[in-house]
């Protein structure tokens, strides 16, 4: 389907002449294309069919090709939390250089970064999801299962303190770095919202961040760009 014709029956279902922003993902890099269809949705852009045009998961490579093209992006869907800080190689200071606004998704992990996984026997875990399968991976690579309940031990600390749980904490880290715009997060029940908003309600102080950075750099930090390790990369 042509770009135009998607973007017409997005317009049509919504029931609205304009659509606010497109997000773009491309997933197979060795396929040719991204830049061109980019262009395409910047000239859609300029018919008024869209506001703004946003990407998802692309690389610093990548994405500055298709800025140095012309196309207007103003946002990178990525994958950011304490256990993947890969946006901090690169991406953040391409986006900053740029004013591109960073959109972080996965930042409590697919529930790992919550009090559900403090001081539990890996054993007991179960991993039934894909999240789960992929976040249990990252916590092996970034320093296994010993450090990873270090880094929880830390979030509670700091959460009590200001009376919010792990996730909070975990969300309120990456929705503080630089370049980042807000941050995507679910709500499966009311309770969640609840939780959501309570982000709201407290800052992390230097005191915070030096714990927190403190058990980071005693893991194994990742050094490949946004998403690559999910495209058959590496993770360091």
């Amino acid at each position: 389907m042509k770009s135009w014709q998607a973007i017409d029956n997005s317009r049509s279902n919504l029931g609205i002449d304009v659509l606010d922003s497109v997000q773009f993902y491309w997933h197979d890099y060795n396929i040719p294309g991204y830049v061109e269809a980019s262009l395409h949705l910047a000239d859609l852009k300029s018919s008024g069919a869209l506001n703004a045009i946003g990407v998802t998961n692309f690389d610093v490579v990548r994405l500055s090709e298709m800025v140095d093209a012309g196309v207007p992006i103003v946002s990178n869907q990525v994958q950011y939390s304490l256990l993947d800080t890969r946006p901090e190689n690169g991406m953040v200071d391409y986006c900053r250089s740029q004013n591109i606004l960073l959109l972080p998704y996965g930042t409590v992990a697919g529930g790992f970064l919550s009090n559900k996984f403090l001081d539990v026997n890996p054993r007991e875990v179960q991993i039934n999801t894909y999240s789960l399968s992929k976040y249990a991976s990252v916590i092996n690579q970034r320093g296994g299962w010993d450090w990873f309940q270090a880094l929880l031990h830390t979030l509670d600390e700091i959460g009590k303190k200001h009376g919010v749980g792990i996730a909070e904490v975990a969300s309120k880290w990456v929705l503080d770095r630089p370049a980042v715009g807000g941050i995507i997060v679910g709500a499966r029940n009311a309770n969640h919202v609840k939780q959501h908003l309570s982000l709201f309600t407290f800052d992390l102080d230097a005191e915070d961040n030096v714990a927190i950075e403190g058990v980071l750099g005693q893991g194994i930090r990742p050094s490949s760009d946004v998403y690559t390790w999910e495209r058959g990369g590496g993770w360091a």
